[in-house]
């Protein structure tokens, strides 16, 4: 039997849409909620690399289609683009939104036309490993607790790992 593509042993797990980023779907998972994850690790159900990886935070569609994701491992996946230094970011497509009182700094479109696309006002950093600051607006961590992405108040944002655009996302 073929291994089954990447993400199939997350989807299992609950994906309960939280409603304070509605229409867009925020699905956050705990390491104690990876017990199907593991047991897809164990039987060899994975990506057809070998490598493992849990979306630690996702940005879905009104239909419930990934457009976008933080890996535990610190990557970024996107269905579209990341376009940085953006001065002004319009949010009217509705999505997830990032602000610094009244200013958006990163913005994810979940609209039908852009979907999965992301603007930051700031910078991007890959490979390097973010660190913890009062100036940090958005922190992911991996299932340990570690720190693998930050997005800061004025929209820079670092990632452990690296950034995919235009990635198939196997919804």
């Amino acid at each position: 039997m073929p291994p089954l593509p990447p993400g199939v042993c997350e989807d299992i797990l609950d994906d309960s849409p939280h409603p304070a980023f509605s229409p867009a779907f925020i699905t956050h998972r705990k390491e104690a909620n990876h017990a199907v994850d593991r047991a897809c690790q164990a039987v060899g159900i994975g990506s057809a690399t070998g490598d493992y990886y849990r979306e630690v935070l996702s940005v879905r569609d009104s239909s419930a289609l990934t457009l976008a994701y933080f890996e535990d491992s610190g990557n970024l996946r996107l269905k579209k683009t990341l376009s940085t230094g953006q001065a002004s970011i319009d949010t009217s497509n509705g999505g997830f939104i990032l602000k610094d009182g009244a200013t958006v700094v990163a913005y994810v479109d979940t609209s039908a036309g852009n979907g999965g696309a992301m603007k930051i006002n700031g910078s991007l950093t890959t490979s390097t490993t973010p660190q913890t600051s009062a100036g940090n607006i958005l922190e992911v961590r991996d299932g340990n607790g570690s720190l693998v992405a930050i997005v800061e108040k004025d929209g820079d944002m670092t990632l452990k790992g690296t950034k995919s655009e235009n990635y198939d996302l196997l919804n």
